[in-house]
């Protein structure tokens, strides 16, 4: 007859064998998850060290500007202030100008007919006055020299070239006066610019103005989320180690329990001391 205890023994080892092997299992579950969790505080310590330097560069960026503000919201009326004078003098510079071509332009056309004219008829009237003295003269006993009639002739001459002379100056002054027309034009055009760039100024001064306040903003909100940061840094690494110790924990009670088990099946396992039954008689 078969001895029973030989199955049993059997299926106890194997029992034993698999329950090794899950306390094994257990064990390298437990390592490993010691291994992520240092490595997730490693990571975690390292994106919050990069989000603190953010911070800390939105904080510098932010007392930079609010430091810049003021010399730059000065210089920007500084600017808008000479804007506003170029403009006016260049405006001012444009009517002057305008003045002066209309100025010229009067004097040059006064030049070319009115004088040059007159100037003209002086020389025939001063040449007509020399022949009449001249018949004038020979009545009378005497010789004068110089004559008035050489004089007259002297003075026609002189007046003769005189309106030729007087006309190229009436040409050159009306030149002269579209020249200073076309400057009148090119002054507008650049008061015109100057205005709309002392009006960008202005513009930008006003957006300057806010930005000690905008900056003010920044930096209450980099001040608070700097504290909430500090809190949850803690919060994080609380509930890293938390995780860790409950892990740990779960991984230590299954290792008991998977012994006890062991132990448990083992003892059931044992054969008995004893006499053999006697067998039934039938």
């Amino acid at each position: 007859m078969s001895d029973p205890s030989v199955p049993a023994a059997a299926s106890a080892a194997e029992s034993r064998s698999s329950i090794d092997r899950a306390r094994t299992a257990v064990r390298v579950f437990a390592v490993a998850a010691v291994v992520g969790t240092l490595l997730l505080w490693a990571v975690g310590e390292r994106t919050l060290a990069s989000v603190q330097d953010g911070l800390d560069v939105a904080a510098s960026a932010a007392d930079a500007a609010e430091a810049a503000a003021d010399p730059a919201s000065a210089l920007a009326r500084d600017l808008a202030a000479l804007a506003d004078s170029l403009a006016e003098g260049t405006a001012a510079a444009a009517e002057l100008a305008a003045t002066a071509s209309e100025a010229t332009g009067d004097i040059g056309v006064a030049a070319q007919d009115n004088l040059a004219t007159t100037l003209d008829g002086l020389a025939r009237t001063a040449d007509r006055l020399a022949g009449a003295t001249e018949q004038i003269e020979r009545f009378i006993p005497g010789d004068t020299s110089p004559s008035a009639a050489d004089e007259l002739r002297d003075v026609a001459d002189g007046l003769e070239p005189t309106a030729d002379q007087v006309r190229d100056l009436g040409d050159q002054l009306t030149t002269a006066a579209d020249d200073l027309a076309r400057i009148a034009d090119q002054l507008d055009a650049s008061a015109v610019q100057v205005e709309a760039i002392a009006d960008d100024i202005d513009e930008a001064t006003a957006t300057i103005d806010t930005l000690p306040g905008l900056v003010a903003e920044v930096q209450a909100s980099v001040s608070q989320t700097q504290d909430r940061l500090a809190l949850d840094v803690w919060l994080i690494r609380l509930l890293i180690v938390a995780l860790l110790v409950a892990v740990l924990a779960a991984s230590y009670a299954a290792d008991r329990a998977l012994a006890a088990l062991a132990e448990g099946r083992w003892v059931r396992a044992e054969p008995t001391s004893g006499p053999d039954p006697e067998p039934l008689v039938g």
